[in-house]
């Protein structure tokens, strides 16, 4: 049990199998003995939901690999259907069970019935989309909306499975771990859209259950840390990409420039907290490309000085 366990925990990490021979090899006996290792810890009703959704996701994907779709599926859904109000744990086997929909049935999946579940559908389905601007666009609208309605509902007490109480705080974590993702990612698709003004919102949107006193944030993760420094780069890269210097005054520019500076330093800090090297690195590359134009003149070189400070 315990090297299924660990096979389908690194399965889990990189979330694709192995093309390799030696992988082949051996891929049907990995993946019996982890479709049953599954199949008997849903028989016998285990609420280790973790280890079951860590076996399910290695088991499927393994099948996606062998094009074996209609077991894959049915995986999934099985899995899905222990806790289909709780998207956050089961995210990996929604987005699996999406894309295997759309190559056998060459149409869009089904949505399931919890918003936010809808969501990550939606975004899975963006991703298969890339050579049409207006289903992506279409998609995004859709996707936006539905969740601000879940978290317009959320925030008044009208979830899915909270039954009218107050949220704990381990409730709230896992909240900012499910919002933040979704509005980052959100984001990232409009941004490669060209719709600023969206990437912009969906940005902020990502940010703002950043709690504001030294004590709420300790309790985050560095998962949410790091879709945090994720959601700031990106509205940094949104803020620069509306500055057009041909017909632009240049203390526009300057300003659009040190506020899109003032969002990378949020990332790179947020980075730090997240322990993740490579997005202090990639926030400090943009900060220099960003800041190179203003270090050509005294009054913009002088306005660089604080921000570069705290880098």
């Amino acid at each position: 049990m315990d090297i299924l366990i660990a096979e389908a925990t690194h399965l889990n990490l990189y979330r694709k199998p192995n093309a390799s021979p030696s992988f082949q090899l051996f891929l049907p006996a990995l993946v019996e003995a982890l479709e049953e290792c599954c199949t008997t810890l849903m028989s016998i009703g285990s609420t280790d939901h973790q280890i079951i959704f860590q076996i399910a996701e290695a088991v499927s994907l393994c099948l996606e690999f062998q094009t074996s779709y209609d077991k894959a599926e049915q995986i999934c859904s099985n899995a899905i259907s222990l806790l289909p109000n709780q998207p956050l744990v089961i995210m990996p086997l929604l987005s699996i069970r999406a894309r295997i929909q759309q190559v056998k049935t060459g149409r869009d999946p089904s949505l399931p019935e919890n918003k936010f579940a809808q969501v990550i559908v939606l975004l899975q389905m963006l991703e298969g989309e890339e050579n049409d601007p207006k289903k992506i666009e279409e998609g995004l609208s859709k996707a936006i909306s539905i969740l601000d309605e879940a978290q317009a509902a959320q925030a008044n007490g009208e979830g899915d499975d909270d039954g009218g109480v107050a949220p704990t705080l381990e409730e709230d974590l896992q909240w900012i771990e499910l919002s933040c993702p979704l509005w980052t990612r959100l984001a990232r698709n409009s941004l490669d859209i060209r719709n600023i003004q969206q990437a912009q919102k969906c940005c902020e949107k990502a940010v703002a259950e950043l709690p504001s006193s030294p004590e709420g944030r300790k309790t985050l993760s560095a998962n949410i840390w790091r879709w945090l420094s994720l959601a700031a780069n990106i509205r940094a890269q949104a803020v620069v990409a509306v500055i057009s210097p041909e017909g632009q005054e240049q203390s526009l520019q300057d300003e659009l420039r040190l506020a899109s500076m003032h969002h990378l330093c949020l990332a790179a800090e947020w980075g730090t907290q997240a322990a993740l090297s490579s997005l202090v690195a990639d926030a400090s590359a943009h900060f220099w490309n960003v800041s190179l134009p203003l270090m050509d003149s005294k009054k913009g070189g002088s306005s660089c000085f604080l921000p570069c400070s705290r880098f």
